[in-house]
């Protein structure tokens, strides 16, 4: 059996890489089995488990690669920031499990994302019909119409934390000599790029990518503020004016 982890942070893309990797029959992919406030597997609500999983989180991660061991030749998780940071330091010094790190370059995409998806109690919005679709079929258009207010001290702290945890991280895979691969959010719009993480996982390559997700939020980030000026100004002084749009370049797009 195959493990791997897929360290990363909320809307850095870490669904849709699930699901592209989940493509591959050979890989299963569990989403958040350490998120403090649910436990959700398959689709199954296993809340019950809850208790079992804080108390001894190596042996209860046991137990799950052991209920897919017949169903995939690789199985692995994601997890975040505040999930279990003790479980996360082990993983990331254990030569068995194999390290996916996922970030997110255009911060202020990370936090205006954030707060739109908090606003409107959602995470992420399949297709219209609710099936899967490839890649190729995927919608970049924006479903989401929302504007949000951009607070600067807020935007701080989230930064400050976002990239406290990628340090740790790096700083421990290589303080372990563990060998991982690094992903960026725009490296998922490229097909060629995710493939390459099958060969890594060592299983085969699937036939056709698929996700079931659409881009929600437009590309021009700028455009999600009420106080757009308010944001201009705040790129301008700490000389990131290149987070004002989020580029699409990848995505190979069916125009309707």
């Amino acid at each position: 059996m195959k493990k791997f982890v897929l360290i990363g942070a909320p809307r850095t893309g870490s669904t849709l890489l699930v699901q592209l990797l989940n493509s591959s029959p050979a890989v299963k992919c569990h989403y958040e089995l350490y998120n403090q406030n649910e436990l959700n597997i398959d689709g199954v609500d296993r809340s019950s488990e809850i208790a079992e999983r804080n108390t001894n989180p190596s042996g209860f991660l046991d137990k799950i690669v052991g209920e897919t061991n017949a169903k995939a030749e690789a199985v692995g998780f994601k997890i975040f920031d505040g999930h279990n940071e003790d479980l996360l330091q082990e993983l990331i010094r254990r030569d068995d499990w194999k390290k996916l790190v996922l970030n997110r370059r255009n911060f202020l995409s990370i936090y205006s994302s954030r707060l739109i998806s908090q606003k409107k109690e959602l995470w992420s919005a399949p297709t219209e019909d609710g099936k899967r679709s490839s890649v190729a079929e995927t919608s970049a258009k924006p479903t989401w119409n929302e504007t949000v207010e951009f607070e600067e001290k807020q935007f701080w702290n989230l930064y400050n934390r976002h990239i406290g945890f990628y340090g740790r991280v790096v700083e421990a895979l290589n303080a372990a000599g563990q060998h991982f691969e690094y992903l960026e959010y725009g490296d998922l719009l490229n097909e060629g790029l995710v493939r390459r993480l099958f060969p890594y996982l060592g299983v085969a390559q699937p036939g056709q990518l698929q996700t079931s997700l659409r881009r929600n939020n437009t590309s021009h980030i700028l455009s999600r503020f009420d106080n757009k000026d308010d944001v201009r100004e705040f790129l301008k002084r700490i000389n990131r004016l290149d987070w004002i749009t989020e580029s699409d370049a990848g995505w190979d797009l069916q125009q309707g």
